[in-house]
């Protein structure tokens, strides 16, 4: 009974979705398997140039008959393992990626198991509305996941008639430098759409940490919380809140 993986396995999102399907399958030996026969894992990389997605997902499908695929972290990678559910009738799973136009395509044998974009986005902006904040300022990595989280993001506001404050992009290397934008915004909330990393030093977020070191004033941010189906292991683009506090208290 073969389970495949289709992951970059040398990243830390890749390394993390291998251990964990590892550990499962483990614990369900312990149990007897599938009616007796064993499960095992079969892993194979999306490193590589353009289109290996596509080819080791085949490999997969068809050289390692496996029952089904553990993969697509991320919009993009999911799409190309979708094309591989459509022609080889195979499972696939994907564990975090969040991009709503996954399920474009209807097809039966794709399955995620992280909220979709646009679910996300409605829940974010309603939870925000309802604490009374009206100034949001959301803050968008420039990457293809980050413009896809945004567009739902938009729509949920559009929807509430409620347009967020200021919506501004920055650069993974170096978010801090769109510090002075968000707070010149006069943010009572902040709406963070980027990539964590599994170390703060590796996080290209502009998390509370990053923007007191940018300079802004030490307790005028603070973690409101965060949607991470990664669990801090390493996760892909996830959103997390932050709220500025005003006078000593919390907004």
């Amino acid at each position: 009974m073969r389970l495949g993986v289709l992951a970059p396995l040398t990243d830390p999102d890749g390394i993390a979705v291998l251990e964990g399907v590892s550990i499962a399958l483990d614990e369900a030996n312990a149990r007897g398997g599938y009616h007796g026969l064993p499960y095992a894992v079969v892993a194979r990389t999306t490193e590589g140039p353009w289109g290996i997605t596509s080819r080791q997902g085949a490999a997969l499908a068809y050289d390692d008959n496996v029952w089904a695929i553990i993969g697509g972290l991320d919009g993009q990678q999911a799409h190309l393992a979708e094309l591989i559910a459509a022609k080889a009738w195979i499972p696939v799973t994907t564990p975090w990626a969040s991009d709503l136009t996954i399920d474009y395509a209807n097809v039966p044998w794709v399955f995620r198991t992280a909220p979709d974009d646009g679910s996300q986005a409605r829940l974010l902006w309603r939870y925000a509305l309802g604490r009374g904040l009206s100034r949001i300022v959301v803050a968008v990595e420039g990457t293809r996941e980050g413009f896809v989280a945004q567009q739902r993001l938009l729509d949920a506001a559009r929807a509430s008639h409620h347009p967020p404050a200021l919506v501004l992009q920055y650069g993974a290397t170096a978010p801090e430098g769109q510090v002075p934008r968000i707070m010149n915004g006069d943010p009572e909330a902040l709406v963070v759409l980027g990539t964590p990393g599994r170390r703060p030093e590796a996080d290209s977020c502009p998390s509370p940490v990053r923007l007191r070191r940018a300079g802004t004033p030490p307790g005028s941010v603070c973690h409101a919380g965060s949607v991470d189906p990664g669990g801090g292991a390493g996760g892909t683009r996830r959103r997390r809140a932050v709220r500025p506090e005003r006078h000593g208290r919390r907004a």
